[in-house]
């Protein structure tokens, strides 16, 4: 996802090439399976986010003195839950009961690159803003085959904590929505930035490379209700042009 996690990123992509080969293996089984699920986020974590406050994105950039405040960080984080956590099982039950294990592992080994990321780039631990941000860069970078470097990513975190801040939706979300919210975000952005580099390391077939990068696309268009190609990601953050 950035440069400075790379390595992190590349040992994550080592298994999913792992699970892209037992995949492989299975007749009628499907490359396509496995890349085409991160499109599907479970509906609690897409609902705690109301599509219509998220439109302000496209008419205004947030002011990212105001988002990075102590208190605004502070509204955006999802606290841990006594149930412990369970999005990377929820997330794998999507898939071929065959490939489940593996999967989840991988979904496992996708959340804590992320933890990686919040610590290097110094993202308040378990905020909400970070895996939104996640979910969107490693989206968009799968459509487009690009990196998006570190400030640009600090940035789109920013911008995306001062829309969550004021998202009514989010802010009525119990504990264990938040918390869903932030490791499924968190998770399936990752698992799209490391699932691209792993492809580049194996080259699928162009069924399975084009079946990856619509559901990137359906992922940003899913999420932010416009079409992909109007989407990018620069200095300023998101952009919705």
């Amino acid at each position: 996802m950035m440069r400075t996690l790379h390595l992190k990123l590349r040992f994550v992509a080592v298994g999913v090439l792992l699970v892209h080969a037992a995949g492989s293996a299975d007749a009628g089984a499907p490359d396509a399976g496995y890349v085409e699920m991160p499109r599907v986020v479970a509906p609690k974590a897409m609902n705690t986010l109301v599509a219509d406050d998220l439109q302000l994105l496209k008419n205004a950039y947030p002011d990212s003195r105001a988002a990075g405040t102590n208190e605004a960080a502070a509204s955006t984080l999802a606290p841990a839950t006594s149930r412990g956590t369970t999005a990377a099982r929820d997330l794998a039950a999507r898939y071929p009961a065959a490939q489940r294990a593996q999967i989840e592992r991988a979904f496992v080994d996708s959340l804590a690159a992320y933890r990686q990321i919040e610590t290097k780039l110094g993202i308040p631990g378990n905020d909400v803003a970070g895996a939104v941000a996640a979910f969107v860069a490693g989206s968009y970078m799968a459509y487009r085959d690009v990196d998006v470097p570190d400030e640009r990513f600090k940035r789109l975190v920013d911008q995306l904590r001062g829309v969550l801040a004021a998202n009514r939706a989010f802010a009525q979300a119990s504990a264990a929505e938040k918390r869903d919210t932030y490791e499924q975000l968190a998770i399936v952005g990752t698992f799209m930035a490391v699932t691209r580099l792993a492809l580049k390391q194996q080259p699928p077939d162009a069924a399975v490379a084009a079946n990856f990068r619509q559901a990137a696309k359906a992922n940003l268009e899913q999420f932010l209700k416009t079409d992909a190609d109007r989407v990018a990601i620069d200095e300023r953050g998101l952009v919705i042009r």
